[in-house]
């Protein structure tokens, strides 16, 4: 039996078989995690002499030394000097040099190891080329800066006239997702779906306002029934600039800083874009309406240090409205310190300017026809919002609270903008209201309950507030009737995925809504490909991707989801905290995907999500989850003499009588909660994106500082494990890699078969699709 060779000969057998000549390989990189890297060719004396150390050891590992590889500079390339590496840091081999080659396509990429893959979308990045594509799926790194030239005018213009940019696989942009959907729509009659996700400050929402620019300057009509509104915006009647005017609206009431994003959308929204057909070749837009999901509204009263509210507050205080309405809603020296919801927060956010934003936001209103009265009712109304948070409370003689003597002038500016009595207003946060038969027993409350009160108060309010603009902005560009049900694009901007320090019932909403997105790109990408290869007999690998149904179902079902538990325990009249969680750590205590009990703390739990270990506080999920105004306030309200808030309240309450005589005597209307609407409009979505044809545009964050041109490479790559990226590319290049277009395969090849288009029938009246199938058929 011949003896063991040592770990140091067989090392360095390797290592001079790697030099004996010039081999690519990727090596272990401080900044990208692995580099492309051409190794030396040296004769094997040489690397005996040269790449052992002097004092090793039988066990050490020899070095190899190596020139690392940039494709997009050649004069590094040349005059870099050659670096060394142990064997351990190599990581996959690289075939050739050609294949070192970056690929705007990854599909194309012939060695498809996550190094390769990483670099190969790095390599552009830092090239500025942002984008890069799997197939028909669209990859963004998140650039943190404006790219010249990147998002122009003329470049939709070339997207729309030159077929050949309009291959993504060629040429990946965002303009190219776009008009692939509206080309999807035109030729097919199909609705088209645009999925944009991507962990919180990846880019989403800008990708969002990518499309609805390509959309506005591509293909829009004038509204006949809207007039210009002012000289200083001419085409005020045209719903591509209603569409782009309605964004700026949108982000200041319903976007804010958090720790991962200075623009972070905090609340979902599915824009459906609807088209009227002029041609058979030929669609235009003619209005959008947008659902809206989740808003936010505990961030109001509540928000992390280092973060702030919703943008809109801090436009307010910016300084730009003029001296005789903030003399009217008493903001004249006020700055954002000085109130309480924005006071443990930040006020200022780099490149943001508040004042700027503000002034965008008011041309917006009036783009969008929003009267001067009803924006000045709506501004006082936030001012009012903003006193309401500095009513604080001191407990009295008799066992209950009342406003502080210092909070006065609070509670009366408070008072005066809001449209209430001030006596009626210190009541009512600090008493509560219940009828026992034809009896009103008011009861005091303690200090903790009246600040709860405050804050339902004024989250209600924010609330309404921001269903009405929401309503506004979709009367502004309301579809014709004739119009509504004919096939529409739809593009989904949703909250991405968060893990914060402190994760709430919020967070637990927001990860439930972003496994269901990853779920259906899994079965739209990889599952239907993979059914396909089987079906057609095609040799494949399975995906290795983790199914995540057994997540779901731990959130959603209907007898013991994590959701529904909660719904339960607020019907129940003791209900608590404690005992929902007490009882879904009962239900899941053998869920290799639930965890509570030590060691985390006694209201903590934690679940195992696509994209990691996630730890939530379960501390006021109840209150959060019923979100309901006591109905007192709800009455004050409905009786302001602030008419614009009267009516909001007003038809809230008129809606909740008419569902309270509808009741069955000794019968409770079912409880209408956050987490129970949620559900259903999640479940809505799906059914709506599964029966579309969907275009995905992943969105990456490169770095957790929000700095232009950094890299950090571990994040990266978790990203494009837990996102199905890397999964999706192995398993379209083992199939089918290269998915000419059907009139692009019909142009090469109808040559071959003679008479085809006699074949065919009437050739200009059959589609794409039926005479290539005649085509494969007839070859």
């Amino acid at each position: 039996m011949p003896p063991k060779r040592s770990r140091r000969m067989s090392s360095l057998d390797e290592v001079i078989r790697m030099n004996a000549e010039e081999t690519s390989y990727f090596v272990k990189h401080p900044d990208l995690l692995f580099h492309a890297a051409i190794l030396s060719r040296n004769p094997a004396m040489d690397l005996k002499r040269e790449m052992i150390m002097p004092n090793s050891n039988s066990d050490d590992i020899p070095e190899v030394r190596y020139k690392l590889y940039r494709p997009h500079d050649h004069k590094f390339n040349k005059t870099q000097k050659y670096q060394t590496c142990s064997i351990s840091e190599l990581g996959p081999r690289i075939s050739s040099i050609e294949s070192m080659a970056i690929q705007a396509d990854m599909v194309k990429c012939p060695d498809i190891t996550e190094p390769f893959i990483m670099w190969n979308m790095l390599m552009r990045f830092l090239n500025d080329e942002i984008y890069t594509s799997i197939g028909d799926i669209l990859i963004c790194v998140n650039p943190f800066k404006n790219i010249k030239g990147l998002y122009d005018n003329e470049r939709i213009i070339a997207v729309k006239e030159q077929p050949d940019l309009q291959d993504l696989s060629e040429s990946p942009h965002v303009y190219n997702m776009a008009n692939a959907a509206i080309n999807g729509l035109t030729y097919k009659n199909k609705t088209q779906s645009i999925i944009i996700s991507g962990e919180s400050g990846a880019g989403k929402t800008e990708q969002t306002k990518k499309c609805l620019h390509f959309y506005s300057h591509s293909s829009s009509v004038p509204l006949p029934y809207s007039k210009p509104r002012s000289a200083t915006i001419p085409d005020s009647d045209s719903i591509s600039s209603r569409i782009l005017s309605a964004n700026p609206i949108l982000e200041a009431f319903g976007n804010a800083k958090t720790v991962r994003n200075n623009n972070s959308s905090r609340f979902g929204k599915w824009m459906k874009i609807r088209f009227r057909r002029v041609s058979s070749e030929e669609i235009v837009m003619v209005g959008c309406h947008t659902d809206h999901y989740l808003l936010e509204k505990a961030r109001l009263v509540s928000h992390s240090a280092n973060e702030r509210t919703f943008h809109i507050f801090y436009q307010l205080l910016s300084g730009g409205l003029e001296t005789d309405l903030l003399n009217k809603f008493q903001l004249d020296d006020k700055s954002a310190n000085y109130f309480y919801y924005l006071s443990f927060g930040d006020s200022e956010v780099d490149n943001i300017d508040d004042e700027a934003e503000l002034n965008t936001t008011l041309a917006a209103f009036e783009t969008l026809g929003f009267e001067p009265e009803e924006i000045e009712a709506l501004l006082a109304s936030l001012a009012g919002v903003l006193f309401l948070g500095n009513v604080d409370f001191v407990e009295t003689d008799s066992d209950g609270t009342m406003a502080m003597d210092s909070s006065t002038p609070d509670l009366n500016s408070c008072a005066s903008l809001l449209g209430v009595n001030p006596d009626r207003l210190d009541r009512a946060v600090t008493t509560k209201e219940r009828t026992v038969r034809t009896e009103t027993i008011i009861s005091p409350l303690s200090k903790e309950q009246s600040t709860s009160f405050r804050d339902a108060l004024a989250k209600a309010i924010y609330g309404a507030i921001f269903d009405w603009v929401m309503m506004k902005v979709n009367e502004s560009m309301k579809v014709p009737v004739k119009n509504t049900m004919v096939p529409f694009i739809g593009i989904l901007d949703i909250f991405g995925f968060e893990i914060f320090e402190e994760n709430c019932f919020e967070q637990l909403c927001i990860n439930y809504c972003n496994e269901k997105l990853q779920k259906h790109f899994v079965e739209q990408i990889i599952k239907k490909e993979e059914a396909m290869y089987k079906e057609e007999q095609v040799t494949y690998t399975s995906s290795e991707i983790v199914d995540n149904s057994d997540v779901l179902e731990l959130i959603e079902d209907r007898r013991i989801g994590i959701l529904p538990m909660l719904d339960e325990e607020c019907k129940v009249n003791k209900g608590s905290d404690k005992g929902f969680l007490s009882k879904v750590t009962k239900a899941h205590k053998n869920n290799n995907r639930f965890k509570a009990g030590a060691p985390f703390k006694e209201a903590e739990f934690m679940i195992d999500h696509y994209a990691g270990r996630v730890k939530y506080e379960t501390t006021g999920w109840m209150e959060r989850n019923k979100d309901e105004l006591p109905a007192h306030l709800e009455a004050m309200m409905a009786k302001s003499q602030n008419s614009f808030l009267k009516g909001l309240f007003a038809v809230k309450l008129e809606a909740k009588e008419k569902l309270e005589k509808t009741k069955l005597p000794g019968h409770k209307h079912a409880l209408v909660s956050e987490s129970g609407e949620f559900i259903k409009q999640l479940n809505s979505l799906a059914d709506a994106l599964e029966s579309s044809q969907p275009h995905f545009i992943r969105c990456i964050k490169p770095n957790s500082h929000k700095e232009a041109s950094l890299i950090e490479p571990e994040l990266v790559v978790e990203q494009l494990r837990y996102s199905g990226v890397l999964e999706a590319v192995k398993i379209r290049k083992q199939g089918y890699p290269f998915r000419p277009k059907h009139n692009d395969f019909i142009q090469r090849y109808w040559s071959l078969v003679p008479n085809f288009e006699k074949t065919v029938g009437d050739f200009n009246s059959v589609d794409d699709d039926e005479r290539c199938i005649t085509l494969v058929t007839l070859l």
